[in-house]
C-alpha cells in the first residue's frame, strides 16, 4: 500500500527548511524543519512505507529510528494517508535520493492547536478556487 499527503484536508507552504501544515477545518497547524522536512517530502508522491524506509536507511543511515517516529507521527496526524492505486488515481514518480533536497538538522516536528478558533474563523481561508472574496460553497 501506498502513501501520500493528505491534501484533501491540509495545505501546506514549503519553504524549502521548514513546511508549515494547516488543517483549515480544525485550525489545527503544523510545522516541520530540519532533517523531517526530507522525509515529508517522500510523501508528496505516493510511496510505500517500505520504499520511504529504503530512502531514509541511504540518506539518515544514522538516523533510522527518529524518521520512524516521524513517520508514525505523519500517519498518527493524518498527514499521509494510504491510498489505492487501483482506484484511478494516477501512480507518479516515486522519489529517489537524487530528487529530493535533503536537509540535515535537529528532527523538529510539532502541531500547534493554540490558534484553531482564529484560524476557523479567518474568512480568507475559506475561499474559492475563483480567489478572494468569494467564498465557497458549503455543499
Amino acid at each position: 500500500m501506498k502513501f501520500k499527503f493528505n491534501n484533501s484536508i491540509f495545505d501546506l507552504e514549503d519553504f524549502s527548511n521548514e513546511i508549515v501544515i494547516i488543517n483549515t477545518s480544525t485550525g489545527s497547524y503544523f510545522t516541520i524543519s530540519g532533517s523531517a522536512v526530507t522525509v515529508f517530502r517522500f510523501f508528496y508522491s505516493p510511496i510505500t512505507i517500505e520504499h520511504a524506509s529504503e530512502l531514509i536507511e541511504e540518506t539518515f543511515p544514522n538516523e533510522v529510528s527518529q524518521a520512524s517516529e516521524f513517520v508514525e507521527w505523519l500517519k498518527l496526524q493524518g498527514l499521509i494517508i494510504p491510498i489505492e492505486t487501483s482506484e484511478g488515481i494516477m501512480d507518479e514518480t516515486t522519489p529517489t535520493p537524487e530528487s529530493i533536497p535533503i536537509v540535515f538538522n535537529e528532527w523538529t516536528y510539532t502541531r500547534f492547536d493554540d490558534m484553531s478558533d482564529l484560524i476557523r474563523l479567518d474568512p480568507i481561508h475559506d475561499v474559492s478556487e475563483k480567489g478572494w472574496p468569494h467564498r465557497k460553497n458549503n455543499d
